[in-house]
């Protein structure tokens, strides 16, 4: 069995995601103290002592407030990660790294937009961070890049609009929002079978759009919570009109992936709310 490394395993991705790979593969899943992403040397002799075949990268900044991390270095450490891992890329099979739908420079509308089609660099540091390994991506045979747009499940931070807006309707609160826009939500154990045909495949790109393709207004995504939790609270959108948009185009995933079908949000809502429901149980416990 091939020996994986998966960086980022305590963030939202690793958290849901490594559990469920790990009863297929042999995953390795360091904390920083274990492994230190931003000192080439530390990664060269970690993956060659492991016998690392393939990585999957996850790891990004983190900005949450308790944080050593800070917005002054997320793009300069944020390169630094993915370079060291690009630098040794001829010792891998393979490289698989989540990118972002910030890639296409979210300071203006991003419509179904498909891989390549890039009108400007972006802004913002993380974007701009994102945008530069697919660039650096492109040239390397054994990377690979995919592109997240809107993703939620399990563990989401109590910010993210899907969990933030569930728990507003169990304990009967408004569902306050800075302003409505069309997004392109993904359920994220969708991803598991995504990387396990990227795991075991030798794919046709080298940057692929992971989104389901569905365009939604947030506001609408409010109102199908409510239904489902039988609650009338309030949705108080603070702006008027529409924030820019962030959807793309998936065909390629789906050429590549014939058989492959996203959870559609209403399913994936529902689960999410079974999860939040446990999670605010557990709380009622421990008070």
């Amino acid at each position: 069995m091939k020996n994986i490394l998966f960086t980022g395993s305590t963030g939202f991705l690793g958290r849901t995601l490594v559990p469920e790979l790990r009863k297929k593969y042999h995953l390795y899943t360091p904390t920083r103290k274990e492994l230190n992403l931003l000192d080439l040397n530390s990664v060269k002799e970690y993956v060659v002592k492991n016998n690392i075949a393939i990585v999957i990268h996850a790891a990004i900044p983190n900005l949450l407030p308790g944080s050593n991390d800070s917005q002054e270095t997320l793009l300069k450490n944020s390169l630094q990660m993915f370079m060291n891992l690009h630098y040794i890329r001829n010792n891998l099979e393979k490289i698989i790294y989540f990118g972002s739908g910030a890639e296409f420079d979210k300071s203006a509308p991003v419509i179904l937009r498909r891989e390549g089609d890039f009108h400007a660099v972006p802004q913002t540091d993380y974007g701009l961070a994102k945008y530069i390994m697919n660039q650096l991506c492109a040239s390397g045979d054994n990377i690979y890049n995919l592109r997240v747009f809107g993703c939620y499940g399990p563990t989401d931070a109590n910010f993210k609009l899907i969990t933030y807006a569930i728990r507003c309707c169990l304990k009967k609160e408004p569902i306050l929002l800075n302003q409505n826009c069309v997004f392109d939500y993904m359920y994220v154990m969708d991803l598991i079978p995504i990387l396990e045909f990227f795991i075991e495949n030798t794919p046709s790109w080298h940057e692929y759009n992971v989104c389901t393709g569905v365009r939604k207004e947030i506001v609408e995504i409010c109102e199908l919570i409510k239904e489902k939790l039988n609650v009338s609270v309030p949705v108080v959108v603070k702006k008027e009109g529409l924030n820019n948009e962030y959807t793309g185009n998936n065909l390629r995933l789906l050429k590549e992936m014939s058989s492959f079908r996203f959870t559609d949000l209403e399913n994936g809502i529902e689960k999410q709310i079974h999860y939040e429901k446990e999670v605010v149980n557990n709380e009622e416990e421990d008070c």
